[in-house]
């Protein structure tokens, strides 16, 4: 009786070993696909964050050249509205200086009139 209590005993701590070995290779294994799981996120979190900073870095070039082309855009603009202006600016000087000619002609007319050296 005392032999079959103490085998008793010894298969039920043989089962609960299996069961507990079971048990700690579940554990394990969880324990692995939860780290598997957090090396993927991290890894794709990683590969998000450089396709995120290819993506800015596109966009703030192309931003940047918007800006540069808007400032020559400007530039070019102002070039041409002050080509413009220097153009009438530069007919007016010339025409003033025509009128201030033919004037100093016209004066040199009269005069010559007026002491009657002009043949009429």
């Amino acid at each position: 009786q005392r032999r079959a209590a103490i085998l008793r005993k010894v298969a039920g701590r043989w089962r609960q070993g299996q069961l507990s070995g079971g048990f700690f290779g579940w554990k394990q294994g969880r324990d692995t696909l939860a780290r598997q799981r957090n090396v993927c996120t991290r890894l794709l979190k990683r590969w998000k964050n450089s396709m995120v900073a290819s993506v800015w870095a596109q966009w703030s070039g192309a931003v940047n050249k918007i800006m540069r082309l808007r400032r020559v855009t400007a530039k070019v603009l102002n070039r041409w509205e002050h080509g413009g202006m220097s153009t009438a600016w530069a007919r007016w000087v010339e025409s003033a200086g025509e009128s201030r000619r033919l004037r100093r002609v016209a004066e040199k007319v009269v005069a010559m009139w007026e002491h009657g050296n002009v043949a009429g």
